[in-house]
């Protein structure tokens, strides 16, 4: 047997008999703190979201997702 098969032989004798589950599961937004600012400075008629595209101005930016 290969050394890679012999590897593959050994990851699947390790799940199947060990726990190889993570203790915690998380996505690690914990961590993560999100700063509110929302522009006090500014009254809503000044912001402009208009942008161009291929020659045009869109009043609002297209989003494709």
């Amino acid at each position: 047997m290969s050394d890679i098969g012999r590897r593959k032989d050994e990851h699947l004798d390790l799940c199947a008999t060990d726990a190889v589950a993570f203790k915690v599961r998380t996505t690690l937004l914990d961590e993560v703190d999100l700063v509110h600012d929302a522009l006090p400075e500014r009254a809503v008629a000044e912001i402009d979201l208009s942008t161009p595209l291929v020659g045009k101005v869109l009043r609002a930016p297209l989003v494709i997702a």
